[in-house]
């Protein structure tokens, strides 16, 4: 193998090398930038329809903590043992008539459950921690593997806690969760193939022009080492008989002069393109 043709193998071995690269390039921040706006889409389709799925619940919920907070205020602490009737009936009313859900309501005092109503949502003795939450806020919690909404109203030491069990809700939004998942790996999937057939296609023409560009510099070369090889044997040829006279070798001088007009007009080319 000739040294010109070693040097083609390693141009078209680095050329391969360097679009492999930049064609991995490509798939990688195509899929990254995919990836970040689905993702984002995600998310807002999850939240959304969460937000959508809670509301009813939520506005039971404001509504029954707004009744509460302005029945409590007509007591205070040291009524709730001695006008224990009236409470309950401010606080106990059953509201799943008017609801359409089953609430568990629990009174407690100095953070002590006194009271709750009937109610199938938690079992005998069982009934939300405080910790779970905040005054006048929503907010979520589990136990065990069933989901809840509740909120809470005080006065003093007197703390009403409402609570809705929301576990077909949960469920839906799982459910939803779960599509948005599968949905957004296919999709990724799917991206990944397009990205990398795309790359292909973008990286065939700036192959195209370096494969051109490599052929245009050996071409190049060899069109410069030919006429400079021809002088350099001319030249060789008169240093040789140095007491010759100029008409013995007009020939070898010719050449020359030939040779050099070529390498002129093609450097003027060069400079040209």
């Amino acid at each position: 193998m000739s040294v010109l043709s070693e040097k083609e193998t390693a141009l078209h071995s680095e050329g391969e090398r360097l679009f492999n690269t930049t064609r991995r390039k490509i798939v990688l921040v195509v899929t990254l930038t995919s990836m970040l706006v689905m993702l984002a889409f995600s998310i807002f389709v999850v939240l959304t329809y969460k937000a959508v799925v809670f509301q009813n619940v939520d506005d039971i919920l404001n509504a029954k903590m707004n009744s509460q907070y302005a029945s409590i205020q007509k007591f205070s602490q040291s009524d709730v043992f001695f006008r224990y009737d009236e409470l309950e009936s401010e606080i106990f009313g059953d509201s799943e008539e008017n609801t359409g859900r089953e609430l568990a309501v629990f009174l407690f005092a100095r953070d002590e459950l006194v009271k709750s109503n009937e109610n199938t949502l938690f079992k005998s003795g069982e009934y939300p921690e405080l910790k779970n939450f905040s005054e006048g806020t929503i907010k979520p919690f589990s136990i065990g593997m069933r989901h809840y909404r509740g909120t809470m109203v005080s006065n003093d030491e007197i703390k009403v806690v409402t609570v809705v069990s929301v576990g077909a809700e949960w469920l839906t939004v799982s459910k939803v969760v779960a599509a948005v998942a599968a949905g957004y790996l296919l999709v990724l999937i799917i991206v990944i193939f397009i990205s990398y057939y795309f790359s292909k296609l973008i990286i065939k023409p700036i192959k195209r022009a370096y494969l051109q560009e490599v052929c245009f510099v050996q071409d190049a070369s060899h069109e410069m080492r030919t006429p400079l090889a021809v002088i350099r044997g001319k030249a060789q040829l008169l240093a040789q008989n140095p007491n010759d006279t100029i008409e013995m070798h007009s020939d070898e001088i010719a050449d020359i002069v030939s040779e050099i007009s070529s390498m002129e007009k093609m450097n003027r080319n060069l400079l040209l393109l």
